[in-house]
C-alpha cells in the first residue's frame, strides 16, 4: 500500500466477517461493506464461517469488491481471527460480526485516520444499536457507550495510564465490529491468538495497549450494532435467567481468555498495564457471579477485595456499577439480582457459539 497525495494505492483495510451457524444476518453484515464509499481498490473482504452460503460469494463480486470465503470447522473465534491474519492483505484489520453492519462512510474515516497517522494502532468508533429488522433504537444506545457527551474524538497512549483508564470508561462496553487495528499489533501473536475462545474485542485493545503507539477512540457512530433473540444482549427478548445461562456461557470463556493473556505478558508487560487488565479481569469475575445459581458470598467477597484495591480511577463506570451492586450482593443476593436485570448490567457480549 502506498499513500500517494490524496490518493490511496492499493489495499490498505481488510475487513474480517466472522460467521458461526448463524445465517440470518450476514448478508446484511456483508452487503453494508460491498458498498462503501472508499475506492473498492482500497480494501478486501475476508468472510470466515463455518457454513457455505452463495449468497455471500454473489453480492460481493456484483458489487466488484475483492474477496476471499474461507470456511473453517468448529475452532474457536481465535483460529478464526489467525486464519483471517494469515490471509489478509491490508495494512489495517477491521472487524464485523456476522449480525452487525458498517455505515457507508466507515472505512473512508478509518483509512484517513490511519494514513494521517502513522503512530495510530487502534480506533475504536461508537455505534447505533438496530434490532432485528434493521430499525434503529435510539432510546438503548445509551446503554452501550458512555459518556457520549464528552470529546467525539479522544486519542490516548500507554505511558500516559490515567488516560488510558479515562479510555476505558469513554468506551463503556467493548464490541469487536467498532474495533480496526493495525496488522503488525496481532501478526507477532498468532499462537496466542489461537487461544482466544471469547472477549476477543477486550484482547485486541489490551494488545494495542501493549504495543504501545497512539490510540483513539470516535464518538462516530460507523458501525450498527444488532440486538436479537441469540445474543447476550437482548434486552428482554430472552426470558432473565435464560439470558443468565447464555451470559454466564460466555463471560466463563472471557475469564479463560483473560486470563490466559494476563500469565502470558506477565514477565514483559508495563505493571500498570497488567493492572489495566486484571481490572477487566476482575470485572468479568462479578459478572460470573451474579449470572451463576446459588450463593456465592464468600467468593464474592474475595474477588471484591481485589477490586477495591485497585485506584478508582482504574475502574470504568460498568465497573462502578459492577462494585455497588456487587455490595448490595453481599447483603441481599436476590436484590442485587433485581437491580443487575433492570440497571443494564447484563453483558453487551455476544455468544460466539451457543
Amino acid at each position: 500500500m502506498k499513500h500517494a497525495g490524496a490518493k490511496i494505492v492499493g489495499i490498505i483495510i481488510s475487513v474480517v466477517i466472522t460467521g458461526y451457524n448463524r445465517k440470518d444476518y450476514i448478508k446484511f453484515a456483508v452487503e453494508s461493506v460491498a458498498h462503501q464509499t472508499l475506492n473498492k481498490e482500497n480494501y478486501e473482504v475476508l468472510v470466515i464461517t463455518n457454513f457455505e452460503d452463495e449468497g455471500i460469494s454473489s453480492i460481493l463480486s456484483d458489487s466488484g469488491t475483492n474477496y476471499r470465503v474461507i470456511i473453517m470447522g468448529e475452532e474457536s473465534i481465535g483460529y478464526y481471527y489467525a486464519r483471517a491474519l494469515d490471509e489478509a492483505k491490508g495494512e489495517i484489520i477491521s472487524f464485523l460480526d456476522d449480525d452487525d453492519e458498517f455505515v457507508p462512510d466507515k472505512l473512508e474515516y478509518v483509512a484517513n485516520k490511519f494514513l494521517s497517522n502513522v503512530d495510530l494502532v487502534y480506533l475504536n468508533n461508537n455505534m447505533e444499536i438496530i434490532d432485528e429488522t434493521g430499525e434503529r433504537k435510539e432510546i438503548l444506545e445509551r446503554d452501550f457507550r458512555f459518556n457520549t457527551r464528552r470529546k467525539s474524538e479522544f486519542y490516548f497512549r500507554k505511558h500516559n495510564m490515567k488516560e488510558c483508564y479515562k479510555a476505558l470508561r469513554e468506551l463503556g462496553n467493548f464490541c469487536a465490529s467498532n474495533i480496526s487495528i493495525r496488522k503488525k499489533i496481532l501478526d507477532g501473536n498468532l499462537d496466542d491468538l489461537r487461544k482466544i475462545v471469547a472477549a476477543t474485542d477486550d484482547s485486541f485493545f489490551f494488545r494495542a495497549l501493549f504495543h504501545g503507539g497512539t490510540m483513539l477512540i470516535s464518538e462516530k457512530k460507523l458501525t450498527k450494532y444488532r440486538i436479537h433473540r441469540r445474543n447476550t444482549s437482548t434486552g428482554f427478548a430472552l426470558e432473565f435467567y435464560e439470558r443468565l445461562r447464555l451470559m454466564n456461557k460466555d463471560v466463563t470463556r472471557a475469564i479463560d481468555s483473560l486470563s490466559t493473556m494476563l500469565s502470558v505478558h506477565t514477565q514483559n508487560v508495563d505493571g500498570e498495564v497488567l493492572r489495566c487488565l486484571e481490572a477487566q479481569l476482575l470485572y468479568f469475575q462479578i459478572l460470573k457471579f451474579f449470572s451463576s445459581t446459588g450463593n456465592n458470598r464468600i467468593k464474592m467477597s474475595k474477588v471484591l477485595v481485589k477490586y477495591v484495591k485497585l485506584s478508582p480511577w482504574r475502574l470504568s463506570s460498568s465497573h462502578f456499577r459492577a462494585l455497588a451492586i456487587s455490595i448490595i450482593y453481599l447483603v441481599n443476593p436476590q436484590l442485587s439480582k433485581l437491580m443487575y436485570r433492570y440497571f443494564g448490567l447484563i453483558s453487551n457480549s455476544r455468544s460466539f457459539a451457543q
